[in-house]
């Protein structure tokens, strides 16, 4: 059972200035695949125990361009006493046709909204008929398409410099940033990231910024955590 607040995020219904940690990503943080209650940020706040409010701004299928738009806006009214940015391998692709590019200055600069490919809008189509995401046809061919098309393979780097990796890095380093400025500690996860230079790039900028990056253990690593047929956590992981 996944069920979502009027906002479209999973959890309690945010409040501004209600402070608490924000947890920000895409379906990994949402938790795709497991239950209400099994997703991490709410694991996270069954450990602390009410100690403090937890947001999940997790959305499936976005890159993180997105977190730059919400953290001016949603999560700056929060005033969150922590934050938590989890980076996953599709990433680098999802970020190079986002809502950033670089400027004639190597800045980040918003780009005109993109048309959505054929196959999003065919799947926008399928999806917005009753009942038939539902079906087992419609999951059997899901996971057909995803074998089929190595969606879950980390693609390979392009060459150093080129917007592919380093859109992603500005991103990352502008979020960690906003923190910094605010005092605000922070933690990314990395989730699938196995190429060893982007991992240490990514580390490395976390630490510039007075943050810590973590790998999450991987599929070759803990099989037993994943779903086989598309590569999320399953409720042990």
């Amino acid at each position: 059972k996944i069920s979502t607040n009027r906002e479209g995020r999973r959890g309690p219904l945010a409040e501004p200035g209600e402070g608490g940690i924000v947890f920000m990503g895409d379906s990994y943080t949402m938790g795709i695949g497991v239950n209400d209650g099994e997703e991490y940020p709410q694991i996270v706040a069954e450990l602390l125990d009410g100690a403090l409010p937890i947001h999940n701004f997790g959305v499936a299928g976005t890159g993180n361009d997105r977190w730059l738009k919400l953290l001016k806006d949603d999560v700056s009214a929060l005033e969150p006493k922590a934050m938590v940015f989890q980076v996953c391998f599709n990433d680098f692709g999802d970020n190079v046709n986002g809502l950033y590019q670089f400027g004639s200055q190597g800045e980040l600069v918003a780009r005109p909204p993109l048309e959505p490919s054929l196959a999003r809008r065919a799947k926008q189509i399928l999806e917005a008929v009753p009942l038939l995401p539902r079906t087992h046809l419609y999951g059997l061919l899901r996971q057909t398409r995803i074998k089929r098309h190595s969606a879950f393979v980390e693609a390979p780097p392009e060459e150093p410099g080129l917007p592919s990796d380093e859109i992603t890095y500005a991103i990352l380093t502008e979020s960690l940033a906003w923190c910094a400025d605010r005092k605000i500690p922070s933690l990314v996860l990395l989730v699938g990231v196995t190429r060893e230079e982007r991992t240490e790039r990514l580390k490395e900028l976390a630490r510039a910024c007075g943050s810590k990056a973590y790998s999450i253990p991987w599929r070759h690593e803990r099989p037993d955590l994943h779903y086989e047929s598309d590569l999320h956590w399953n409720a042990e992981g």
